[in-house]
């Protein structure tokens, strides 16, 4: 026990007064590249033991790793591009704008604020034709919008989208499932709406573990590319961003945040006009609105249908249903 204490302190002490040997990239011998591998295994040739010589190896790779990012931060250099900035007035410029008294001035005399990213039912008409595909006829081709029609490279006259036959939206239970859970493999399965992360990432890391919970380098798992220290990619303008970068708190400190979900109760209702609050499932929750032809099962007390109301299952336009009950009193009658 005493001989393998003496090893750790002398692994410790190396690694204080380690040469630059270990931390140079190209380190030859007889005109020969030595790999980072190589050297840790010269390093720790005289460890006594398999599991001294690993505890070895992951000492000097933490300690190259600290070093690392040490020297990552000190390089930091003037932003280059847009991407990387982390306040509106370094973004100013990118924007066409000029600052007066702190604030960014935009062209058309309106001043950049903090962005406020939103559901995208809960857009206005103005915000959200700048992102509408469009439509979907009966036959998947995109009907209008600014792509329609619109030449594939297959030939075909219009674009195609399979709606609604492949993947589910994220229902309200796998929201809770995930904010139920502490375990972060179960958030990254929907990490691609990102207020659900950030939302996560609130309730269960504090400001500075948010920052700094980065999965650590693993070959097994990744390749080097996705590595904390790693240029973050496609970013690599000046190298100044890496992968961890991601996590700062900067970005929703100061350039964007989420507006807060939608909610209903007996009282007020979602907000949108492509949404309805549902009383007939449990606790009034907002969900989306179907269209006309769409199916209603199951919603007939609601205000479910986009333009029209649920008959028979099936949504219905305001004019086909008062047309159907008109026909219906006529045959009564006659």
């Amino acid at each position: 026990m005493h001989s393998i204490n003496k090893y750790l302190i002398l692994i410790s002490s190396s690694i204080i007064i380690l040469p630059s040997f270990i931390y140079t990239n190209n380190v030859t011998t007889n005109n020969k590249k030595i790999s980072l591998e190589e050297r840790l295994n010269l390093l720790c040739s005289d460890a006594p033991n398999k599991q001294l010589k690993i505890i070895c190896k992951q000492l000097h790779r933490s300690d190259i790793k600290a070093r690392t990012y040490l020297e990552v931060a000190a390089l930091k250099l003037k932003p280059k591009c847009a991407q990387e900035c982390f306040d509106l007035l370094c973004m100013c410029k990118y924007f066409r704008g000029k600052i007066k008294d702190g604030i960014c001035i935009l062209p058309n005399g309106n001043h950049l604020k903090k962005a406020v990213r939103k559901e995208y039912r809960m857009l206005s008409d103005e915000e959200r034709e700048k992102y509408l595909f469009g439509e979907t006829g009966h036959n998947q081709s995109v009907i209008n919008g600014p792509y329609s029609p619109w030449k594939t490279l297959e030939g075909n006259e219009y674009i195609t989208r399979s709606v609604g036959e492949n993947g589910i939206c994220i229902k309200q239970a796998d929201i809770d499932t995930i904010m139920n859970n502490n375990g972060i493999l179960n958030c990254l399965g929907y990490s691609t709406p990102k207020d659900i992360w950030e939302m996560w990432r609130l309730k269960n890391q504090n400001r500075t573990e948010r920052e700094i919970q980065y999965p650590p380098d693993n070959d097994e798992c990744a390749s080097d590319d996705h590595y904390g220290n790693a240029t973050m990619e496609p970013f690599n303008v000046s190298g100044n961003l890496v992968n961890i970068d991601a996590l700062k708190n900067l970005y929703t400190d100061l350039l964007y945040e989420y507006a807060p979900r939608q909610t209903c109760d007996n009282i007020t209702d979602c907000g949108s006009k492509y949404l309805f609050c549902d009383h007939s499932h449990g606790k009034p929750g907002c969900l989306a609105k179907v269209k006309i032809g769409g199916k209603c099962v199951g919603f007939e007390k609601e205000d479910i249908c986009m333009y029209g109301y649920c008959n028979n299952g099936i949504c219905v336009a305001k004019e086909n249903l008062n047309s159907t009950t008109s026909e219906i009193k006529s045959t009564t009658i006659k």
